[in-house]
């Protein structure tokens, strides 16, 4: 596990939320309260990547997919 890994991990166990689960831009969190779906954790700053997960916002607060991309 890397350091970006274990963070996740660590962060998800001790607030009792599931644990993350690899994505093609790495980590998704899942949150599941009202406002707020799940958390993106990227594993290195890819502006292009961050860029199209940004676009895909479609409300704040929740991105309008039924599981991340």
């Amino acid at each position: 596990m890397n350091p970006i890994e274990i963070w996740a991990l660590g962060y998800a166990l001790t607030r009792s939320y599931p644990a993350p689960r690899a994505v093609p831009t790495g980590l998704w969190l899942e949150i599941s309260k009202p406002d707020q779906r799940g958390r993106f954790v990227l594993p290195e700053f890819d502006p292009a990547a961050f860029a199209e997960l940004a676009q895909s916002i479609e409300e704040p607060g929740r991105n309008g997919r039924r599981s991340p991309p």
